[in-house]
């Protein structure tokens, strides 16, 4: 197994053994952290590959559409309030159903041909989340009136 580094990319260069001991070489290449449009694999909206392992394994992924960086997409690296409000109205619009494309933080990389994605947007609602409990938190101390006071006389709260 082979990393190489360049350009925003990591690239590594997979050898996997087949069981009549033929080599294969497969290169992946990896973009970290992209806006991109993403939706969960099915074999029914994306068709089968042909081969039943890799079906299987392409149930659990995501597939990318397109990302901010694509230099196929005419709404990419304009702004990235007019591509996330284009997609959204595409998304909304064209796209029916609870199985639909969704706008996320993604880690992409491209696997025997097609582009996955392995989705990060969770992270950020982490933060979200831990911010918003510290944060109410730290108003509801201040709120108290010997804390107020302490500000008054010291120009700051007591921590």
């Amino acid at each position: 197994m082979y990393l190489l580094l360049y350009n925003n990319k990591i690239s590594l260069d997979l050898r996997i053994l087949l069981i009549k001991d033929i080599s294969v070489k497969i290169k992946m290449e990896f973009y970290k952290k992209e806006l991109c449009v993403i939706e969960k694999w099915t074999e029914k909206t994306h068709c089968s590959t042909g081969d039943i392992l890799f079906d299987e394994y392409l149930e659990n992924k995501y597939i990318n559409y397109t990302s901010f960086n694509d230099e196929y997409d005419m709404f990419s690296n304009s702004n990235v309030i007019d591509f996330i409000e284009h997609w959204q109205y595409l998304i909304n619009g064209y796209f029916p159903g609870n199985k639909r494309p969704k706008l996320a933080i993604a880690d992409v990389y491209l696997y025997n041909g097609y582009v996955l994605c392995i989705d990060k947007t969770y992270l950020i609602v982490k933060i979200q989340k831990r911010w918003k409990k510290y944060f109410r938190k730290k108003i509801k101390d201040n709120i108290n009136p010997l804390r107020i006071i302490h500000r008054e006389i010291h120009g700051r709260f007591p921590t």
